[in-house]
């Protein structure tokens, strides 16, 4: 019972804290590192299984957020900051409705690229702008300790929210006129950063990152949420915003 009631209140930290970064218009590094905090504090608080933070670092980040401890542990319904204007807010549901692109398939192998998404989600996810995000969907083993084939994988861009070691990345290998997608942990290796697989069914060789010519390969983003396509509805390319009817 007490691992319950730790993983509730974690949840409502954690729907508090991407209610308040949706209001101020803010990414979790932004967030933290305009108000003195260490970079992957507030981000941390969505990885997998994250712990409940300190009081101290609660309180830390209330402040960065312009709220209260108790509005974030769920006491209190009131933020205790003016909201926005009915037009802002109609303004940022928007934003943070629109459908997120399916880029491609996450498999060994290069294939001709896509030049448009082959598919659209229609999702939100908590502390991150819409508009900045692309989905994948696993097509292969590499990663199957955390993601089996099908499921689908969005990313949000390296620039946005920084890389650090355990983070799983997308990654384009080019291959003349080609692409390989692929689905990697970036991890410390023996000689410097690496990309390695993790999957009991069959490891993949590490992408050494030094090995790597210039231009080689890209990031193509860190995967920020997983889900299955039944969980969520996909959209057909040819999928239009009303603003956008009749040119």
């Amino acid at each position: 019972m007490p691992e319950l009631v730790e993983n509730t209140l974690a949840d409502t930290i954690k729907a508090r804290v991407a209610d308040r970064l949706h209001w101020l218009k803010l990414t979790p590094i932004t967030a933290a590192t305009k108000n003195g905090l260490p970079r992957d504090s507030i981000r941390n608080l969505f990885r997998r299984d994250s712990a409940l933070p300190r009081a101290d670092t609660l309180a830390e980040i209330a402040d960065a957020l312009e709220t209260t401890v108790s509005y974030l542990m769920g006491e209190t319904a009131n933020p205790g900051v003016e909201k926005w204007s009915e037009e802002a807010k109609l303004d940022e549901v928007v934003r943070l409705a629109r459908p997120v692109p399916v880029r491609s398939a996450l498999q060994d192998g290069a294939r001709e690229p896509h030049s448009e998404p082959i598919g659209y989600l229609d999702l939100n996810v908590p502390g991150y702008d819409t508009s900045e995000l692309n989905a994948f969907q696993v097509a292969d083993d590499a990663m199957s300790d955390f993601y089996e084939t099908g499921r689908f994988v969005v990313t949000a861009p390296v620039g946005q929210i920084g890389l650090q070691f355990g983070d799983h990345i997308v990654a384009m290998r080019m291959a003349g006129e080609k692409v390989e997608t692929i689905l990697r942990e970036y991890a410390q290796g023996p000689s410097g950063p690496e990309l390695v697989s993790r999957s009991d069914g069959g490891e993949r060789p590490p992408i050494r990152i030094s090995d790597l010519k210039k231009g080689e390969m890209m990031f193509g983003g860190v995967v920020v949420a997983d889900f299955k396509l039944h969980d969520r509805q996909i959209l057909p390319p040819a999928y239009v915003w009303p603003d956008d009817e009749g040119g």
